[in-house]
């Protein structure tokens, strides 16, 4: 814990348990990368009322992705300070899902992912 104030009273295990159960906006929205605008109708500062055209409403999805058939969820695992859990393959996205995960480690032979 970076926080020594926060300490006290932070739980690793309840957040490492922590999954948002809700739907999320399915827009680009910057979690992976820049965005080069805001999203929906809206202008970078004060500059005055936005005048939208085409504007789309975006749609919710799922917040949790479901796994492939046959990729049950066992939970996850922290990796160890003295080397990788599977050092034999990486993958590395910005936008990676348990999906993507999974179908690239069965693609390669694992299985777990």
């Amino acid at each position: 814990m970076d926080c020594p104030a926060l300490a006290a009273v932070f739980d690793q295990d309840a957040a490492d348990a922590c999954v948002l159960e809700t739907s999320i906006v399915d827009e680009n929205i910057g979690l992976s990368a820049p965005i080069a605008a805001l999203p929906g109708c809206n202008q970078i500062g004060n500059s005055g009322t936005s005048v939208c055209t085409n504007l789309v409403t975006p749609q919710l999805v799922p917040a949790q992705e479901p796994l492939l058939s046959g990729w049950p969820s066992l939970g996850c695992i922290a990796e160890g300070t003295s080397g990788r859990a599977l050092p034999a393959l990486t993958i590395k996205d910005p936008a990676m899902t348990k999906a993507m995960c999974a179908t690239y480690c069965g693609n390669n032979g694992y299985k777990l992912a």
